[in-house]
């Protein structure tokens, strides 16, 4: 692969660290009923483990590659982007924070498009594929 979109260390740092303050404080509130919500943050803790290892991008010349939280890997060729621009959205985390987002369409298989969003908040790498992309949209 050519280069790679990641998250940035410091944004899963942030879900850690919330995840483990609310486990202790669920045990210290709730005390030994409160072990089930801590299991339940376990699971978020792992979630996020998960979310900063495997949400990435991958590309080159032949196309990109989207790999889900679960690991999974989505190819889709260059014939199959339909855009990829940059946009001033409302970033997921809050309701009225607004930031800048790289805006990727492909069409599926079935025929539909489907848009993946990738703040530069929480990820590295975004630049350098905006640049590819508009290098080889170009030729």
């Amino acid at each position: 692969m050519l280069g790679e979109i990641r998250r940035t260390k410091r944004s899963g740092l942030y879900g850690g660290l919330a995840a483990a303050a609310g486990c202790l404080v669920t045990w210290i509130i709730f005390g030994r009923e409160g072990m089930t919500f801590a299991v339940g943050m376990v699971f978020f803790v792992m979630y996020g483990f998960l979310t900063d290892r495997n949400d990435r991008m991958a590309y080159d010349d032949q196309g990109i590659i989207l790999y889900t939280v679960w690991g999974k890997a989505m190819p889709y060729d260059w014939s199959r982007i339909i855009k990829v621009d940059t946009a001033v959205e409302q970033l997921p985390e809050r309701r009225y924070n607004v930031g800048l987002v790289l805006r990727t369409c492909v069409k599926e298989r079935n025929g539909e498009t489907t848009t993946y969003r990738f703040p530069y908040k929480h990820y590295t790498g975004l630049n350098e594929f905006l640049a590819f992309s508009n290098c080889r949209c170009k030729k």
